[in-house]
């Protein structure tokens, strides 16, 4: 029996395999965006990857279909237009309002501090077109800072007008946790193996994927200039969507129990050019070599529970579009 020619059949039957699994993802796909909303371009990158991960042949390493998928760029300004920008200043129905009263309710470092009617007002200041600018926030909150109106973190920028802020890093980190399979696809475990992970630091990156980049005009990156800006608050009290039960931090951090994770924070800096400065905010998929000691749980949880033990850990991280270019820069990235 000829064993190369049997090779070669099974070889050119996962190829037309994968071509027609990907032509009618393709075909469906429209179908996908507008049941789920997430968005054509999103599940075909989904799709690339899932038949990049699963598709290499080890006979002639070779990749059948490439994992690149370009980044989704959006832009935050006061006020949502028909060009893709993005406004903290858009409006609230009076049901999303009560519903984000609803959400932090059971935060203890909410309490006392979020009611309908607080925020029914700032939300009727916002659909009047009176918080539009960098001015007009920044007196509102000088005429009631004796009145402890809700607050953002930094105290600079009104609850609501934070709480879209966040809303569109949030979506943005769900788009990119969900186009790599919800850190389920094998992507870049090839490299695991011999020298190359060998010669990597614990902790070190060594797979990227720039998922989204959100730009700012410049009042607004002025409004949450500053590092440290905890995502976390926002991730555990909201959910993915308003049908779930599930919240962006049950949804994102699946795969966070190594010791490497830090939490979600943001860094919004201030934009210099003559530095070389960029302030955008890129939410990048990354690969980590994982440390000793949760190498070591996991080896127990492979031997307690029969799961594979990962040398890696991967999750979503935020970091501005520079940072990105110099973490990344030694990482593969797709």
């Amino acid at each position: 029996m000829n064993k190369k020619g049997i090779t070669s059949s099974i070889m050119v039957i996962v190829i037309m395999m994968a071509v027609i699994l990907v032509l009618t993802l393709r075909f469906y796909s429209t179908l996908f965006h507008i049941i789920s909303g997430v968005g054509e371009d999103y599940f075909f990158c989904l799709v690339k990857k899932v038949i990049s991960s699963y598709s290499k042949t080890p006979i002639v390493g070779l990749t059948l279909y490439g994992a690149f998928c370009p980044p989704v760029i959006q832009t935050l300004g006061f006020s949502g237009n028909d060009e893709g920008v993005l406004g903290i200043s858009d409006p609230f129905a009076r049901k999303q309002v009560l519903d984000i009263v609803k959400w932090y309710g059971a935060d203890p470092a909410f309490k006392g501090k979020l009611s309908p009617s607080e925020l029914n007002e700032q939300n009727e200041l916002i659909d009047k077109h009176k918080l539009d600018s960098s001015s007009e926030i920044t007196q509102y909150v000088t005429d009631n800072a004796k009145k402890g109106i809700p607050l953002g973190k930094n105290s600079k920028v009104p609850f609501l007008l934070e709480y879209r802020f966040e809303e569109v890093i949030a979506k943005s980190m769900k788009r990119c946790w969900g186009r790599n399979g919800e850190g389920g696809l094998p992507i870049g475990d090839d490299w695991i193996k011999g020298d190359f992970f060998s010669n990597i630091k614990v902790g070190e990156i060594f797979y990227c994927d720039l998922c989204e980049i959100v730009k700012f005009d410049n009042g607004v990156a002025d409004l949450f200039q500053g590092g440290g800006k905890s995502m976390n608050s926002f991730l555990k009290n909201n959910p993915i969507n308003r049908l779930s039960t599930k919240s962006y931090w049950e949804f994102i951090k699946d795969d966070s129990d190594s010791d490497l994770f830090k939490g979600y924070s943001y860094d919004i800096i201030a934009k210099n050019k003559d530095a070389g400065n960029n302030n955008d905010l890129a939410i990048v998929y990354v690969k980590r070599k994982n440390s000793i000691g949760a190498a070591v749980a996991q080896r127990v949880s492979e031997i307690v529970y029969r799961e594979s033990a990962k040398p890696t850990y991967d999750g979503v991280e935020l970091m501005s579009l520079a940072q990105f270019q110099g973490v990344c820069n030694n990482g593969r990235t797709t």
